[in-house]
């Protein structure tokens, strides 16, 4: 999904503002045990106090 986000801005570039596309949702997936780690990490430093 990450990846979609600047896809529009990236086909408009290349076809000269004429590249239309759309999405669909096919499935959801787990996600890699390193970017879960990564997401708690940032969550849990979110949570502390007098963090803001």
């Amino acid at each position: 999904m990450a990846e979609m986000l600047t896809y529009a801005n990236q086909l408009h570039s290349l076809t000269s503002g004429r590249g239309i596309y759309s999405m669909e949702f096919s499935h959801y997936e787990d996600v890699p045990g390193h970017i879960a780690q990564k997401l708690i990490e940032e969550r849990k430093a979110e949570k502390e106090p007098g963090k803001e």
